[in-house]
């Protein structure tokens, strides 16, 4: 039998095996880029400016009136995550035939509960006010300072990226030395343009009382606010 098939086999098969040598190799697809770490944002600073309203006719104002108008400053240092230390300044001007003011000093420290998109943050916090806080101290109003504590509870809910319903945020107020029971209650949004940047608006409704009771029978309401506020985390 012929080996001419064999060889001619044999033949073809190596110079297959060498045009396969000589083929350029394959170029291996480069790997994805990996995404830039996303920035730990743990410092806030933010600026908060509101006219407040009468709540009822008095002395000194007609309901609906505005009373006094004042502008905020605060930092916070969130940690963890979680826990929150902040302080603030407050400047109040009160308008009318009261055109006196009151300057705040406050220090706070929070925690932040979160469940999926609602966060639960109960707050404590301690201040200071210089001026006409107007505390009830014996029979007569002081007219310097007044040291006070105060604690808040608030719940928010996150619709999305940009989106936060500040469903509610519950205070309560008192001084040390005298008698200044000022709780207030308010809602409102916040728009998030970047990660490190939001604005917001709320309203609130406060009352005060400065009788040494809690008798609702007494006008109890004080004034109402609208309050518009800016935040840039760092």
């Amino acid at each position: 039998m012929s080996r001419l098939p064999l060889y001619l086999a044999a033949a073809i098969m190596v110079s297959t095996s060498a045009y396969a040598a000589d083929l350029p190799a394959k170029k291996t697809a480069p790997a994805p880029a990996a995404a830039a770490p996303v920035p730990t944002l743990t410092d806030t600073i933010g600026i908060e400016v509101s006219p407040e309203f009468a709540a009822k006719d008095s002395g000194s104002a007609t309901a609906g009136a505005v009373v006094d108008s004042y502008a905020k400053l605060s930092y916070a240092h969130t940690f963890d995550g979680t826990w929150v230390a902040g302080a603030s300044y407050q400047g109040t001007q009160r308008t009318g035939t009261d055109s006196s003011n009151v300057q705040q000093f406050e220090a706070t420290g929070a925690y932040k509960f979160k469940f999926d998109a609602i966060t639960i943050t109960p707050t404590l916090g301690l201040g200071y006010a210089v001026g006409t806080p107007k505390v009830i101290v014996g029979a007569s109003h002081t007219t310097d300072s007044a040291p006070y504590y105060f604690v808040t509870l608030a719940g928010d809910y996150k619709l999305n990226a940009s989106w936060t319903l500040n469903v509610f945020n519950v205070r309560y107020r008192n001084s040390f030395d005298g008698y200044w029971v000022t709780p207030k209650i308010s809602t409102g949004v916040t728009y998030s343009i970047n990660p490190s940047d939001a604005v917001y608006v709320n309203v609130g409704y406060a009352w005060k009382n400065t009788l040494g009771n809690f008798d609702l029978g007494h006008d109890f309401a004080d004034k109402s606010n609208i309050a518009i506020g800016y935040k840039h985390s760092f």
